[in-house]
């Protein structure tokens, strides 16, 4: 993809772990602000075991802006369904220790940020990518199929938990999905992604119960 315009995606969030053998900050997921105290992201990405941190309003990670944020995790919360061992309901909640001040570097819904245009694809295409014991139900509708079809552009390891999103309204990003599975290689075929409007309902019980 190309780089993003610094400030382009306030929303943005980075998820961080702390390495101490060597000693080293892992960002290996990202996620999106959608309140002043939650972050939307992928549940897979805990797997292993829970970040450490949120970082918010960072651009360029080879740079120190002075511009970014981290925040401490209170607490996380998967999806009730997701379990370790499938490929479904990959979506989780992490909530932040204190309120986000939003301002035009970090706004609910930021190496250097990459963008890229990608199109909706014929969920059979995924379904012959992704199979085994993680998909013992095929693809589900709570799961899209999201690539590019003319280039090698798509997900890449790191990605996972990233929004797919939509402009409206002229500074307005509606999530449509949440970055779940992509391929080994980043960009030679399509990624599954985690249907947002499938879980509105579980996910404004746990934010608006406590906005």
């Amino acid at each position: 993809g190309e780089v993003a315009k610094k400030n382009e995606f306030p929303h943005q969030a980075l998820l961080g772990w702390i390495e101490r053998n060597p000693q080293r900050i892992e960002f290996s997921c990202g996620g999106s602000l959608i309140s002043r105290r939650y972050v939307l992201t992928a549940a897979h990405c805990f797997k292993v075991r829970d970040a450490d941190f949120v970082r918010l309003g960072e651009h360029d990670l080879n740079k120190n802006s002075g511009n970014h944020k981290d925040f401490n995790i209170t607490s996380i919360t998967r999806h009730p369904d997701y379990r370790f061992s499938s490929s479904y309901h990959d979506i989780a909640l992490i909530k932040l220790n204190e309120n986000v001040r939003f301002s035009k570097v970090i706004r609910n819904h930021s190496t250097v940020l990459r963008k890229v245009v990608l199109k909706f694809l014929d969920r059979h295409i995924c379904g012959m990518q992704f199979s085994g014991r993680s998909f013992r139900s095929g693809l589900i509708d709570e799961q899209l199929c999201i690539g590019s079809d003319t280039s090698a552009r798509d997900t890449c390891q790191g990605d996972s938990g990233g929004p797919i999103q939509t402009l409206l309204g002229g500074c307005t990003y509606h999530i449509i999905a949440v970055t779940s599975l992509g391929p080994g290689s980043c960009g030679l075929a399509p990624a599954l992604y985690t249907r947002v409007s499938s879980y509105v309902d579980w996910i404004e019980s746990i934010v608006w119960e406590y906005e």
